[in-house]
């Protein structure tokens, strides 16, 4: 298995490599025009505590992986990555494959979350057997953010509410909460309808409570940053997920519900 620093790269993604190149060979040979293939991004974890490798493996003669960090799409002004990139705090990298006489590939975004207040421990609902995600230690182990609903970092649920108790180590200002989610419409994975965070000493009035907008991004890998008020000290979170009840219109399962996937909760205190 080859190596990037910290990062294994498997026999099925060389094939994708390898099956990308042929394909960019046999269009421009064949003198038709040529989208690029998207780039593929290796990483171990989207979460980290101070640094974090990410490979990027792209390689059509002629073209280069564009990117940026500041929630922009690239443009063939932007800087060039050449294999990889160290980032050392939280980063959103977008991608995308240029080159004169292609088509610019689809842009790859993916959020790269360092890690926030250290967390004693977190209860959660159980699961669907299904998707019982890596045990007790699952949404604070600094493990996922990979695309796969399969991947064994997830914890499933299909139910009505489902809820998170965050304990920190002391009492402290606490700034955002932040929950990280799948989105697959196809897999009939979608955000939940709303969220509410509670002190642990008050569940009548919620802190703060977000609502799942009309046209959320298409992104597959979702953290939801949750503002609470200012000047809110707590040593204990209640997180209060409510999954879709009724999936839309149009979508396969229209009126029926959807499942939710969580893979990690944080929280940051205030700057």
């Amino acid at each position: 298995m080859e190596q990037w620093p910290g990062v294994s790269i498997s026999a099925y993604t060389r094939s994708l490599i390898a099956l990308a190149l042929g394909l960019a060979s046999m269009q421009v040979l064949q003198g038709q025009p040529f989208k690029l293939a998207p780039p593929l991004v290796e990483y171990a974890s989207v979460f980290f505590k101070d640094t974090l490798p990410i490979a990027v493996r792209f390689k059509q003669p002629g073209a280069h992986t564009h990117f940026t960090t500041n929630g922009k799409l690239p443009s063939r002004r932007s800087p060039v990555l050449q294999q990889g990139i160290t980032i050392s705090q939280t980063t959103l990298l977008t991608l995308q494959n240029r080159g004169k006489g292609y088509r610019p590939s689809p842009t790859v975004a993916v959020e790269f979350i360092m890690a926030g207040l250290p967390v004693e421990d977190i209860r959660f609902s159980p699961p669907h057997p299904n998707y019982p995600g890596q045990g007790p230690t699952t949404l604070h182990n600094l493990l996922g953010g990979q695309p796969a609903p399969t991947s064994p970092t997830w914890l499933g649920y299909r139910q009505a509410m489902v809820e998170l108790e965050l304990r920190l180590t002391y009492a402290q200002p606490i700034q955002l909460v932040m929950v990280h989610m799948l989105q697959q419409p196809a897999a009939w994975i979608f955000l939940p309808d709303s969220i509410q965070i509670f002190n642990a000493h008050n569940l009548l009035a919620p802190l703060a409570t977000w609502y799942r907008p009309a046209r959320p991004s298409s992104n597959t890998l979702q953290p939801v940053y949750i503002t609470l008020p200012p000047a809110t000290m707590a040593q204990s979170l209640v997180v209060r997920l409510y999954p879709i009840q009724q999936l839309p219109l149009g979508h396969a399962g229209a009126g029926l519900a959807g499942w939710l996937f969580i893979d990690e909760a944080m929280v940051f205190g205030s700057q």
